[in-house]
């Protein structure tokens, strides 16, 4: 079987209206501000990372930021306040889930080009990540009420498709 790369403009549409969706649904933010796609990863972050593979795609999306962002992202969603606890291991699973729940906005949106798109299980990473030179990788910058995460999209060719 052999994957085309498809143009990666429909994942980045895709991937910015699931994180509207996500942030004002999910997060109860409202005021998200999203920048220019621009090639690349950002370095000093941690987040969660969700695969979306199918016949014709191979796809990562992810949903990084810093430490204190994640904090925040994580509280917002299991609706913590401040002085609430939140440990380690609660902000993994609440930023892998805003991951997941990312990635299926993703999909459904996608579906229609792949009808074979499967979700894959979200991967929590502390710290860089790098990505083959056969990669195509883009970061969006996103302003959640003044706070920055970063909306990742790795699209990777037929040879690592496998």
């Amino acid at each position: 079987m052999t994957i085309a790369v498809q143009p990666i403009a429909p994942w980045l549409d895709a991937v910015v209206e699931s994180a509207q969706d996500l942030a004002a649904n999910t997060l109860s933010m409202v005021d998200v501000v999203f920048g220019e796609p621009r090639q690349g990863l950002p370095s000093g972050v941690r987040g969660a990372y969700v695969a979306l593979v199918g016949d014709e795609a191979n796809v990562q999306f992810g949903l990084v930021a810093s430490h204190e962002v994640c904090d925040r992202m994580a509280r917002a969603m299991l609706m913590l306040d401040p002085e609430d606890e939140l440990s380690a291991d609660d902000m993994i699973d609440a930023v892998s889930e805003l991951a997941n729940i990312l990635g299926g906005g993703v999909k459904r949106r996608m579906v229609a080009r792949d009808p074979s798109l499967r979700l894959g299980l979200p991967l929590f990473v502390s710290g860089d990540i790098s990505a083959s030179q056969r990669s195509s990788v883009w970061s969006v910058a996103m302003s959640l009420s003044g706070t920055e995460a970063h909306l990742l999209v790795l699209q990777h060719d037929a040879a690592d498709h496998r």
